[in-house]
């Protein structure tokens, strides 16, 4: 199959060698996978959360390694748990603070 540049009119379709409805049929599949590939990643993402995630690698990466000072995919593992972690706690005192100030809106009112 030919790949055919498509500007934003899509005049270029009219050109296309191959017939129009291959060409819609094509971008339609494209699309329908491209939908079912970011279904799966939610429904990873919502059976268990980064964190969890991180966690495990980390815990079977030290329960692996004697010596854990080299080994730089733990560390790198271990600075990504601290990241979210870190932006959870960020996210949950925002969180706290907007309730806060919400509730000493209206009583100062």
């Amino acid at each position: 199959m030919e790949i055919v540049e498509v500007d934003r009119v899509g005049s270029s379709l009219l050109d296309c060698p191959i017939p129009l409805g291959v060409c819609s049929q094509r971008i339609n599949e494209v699309d329908r996978e491209a939908r079912i590939r970011m279904a799966k990643k939610t429904e990873k993402t919502a059976s268990e959360s980064d964190e969890t995630r991180l966690k495990k690698k980390v815990a079977a990466k030290v329960a692996e390694n004697k010596s854990p000072k080299g080994d730089e995919a733990l560390r790198s593992l271990q600075k990504r748990l601290r990241r979210t972690q870190r932006k959870r706690r960020a996210l949950a005192l925002r969180k706290k603070n907007s309730a806060s100030q919400k509730t000493a809106a209206p009583a100062a009112k």
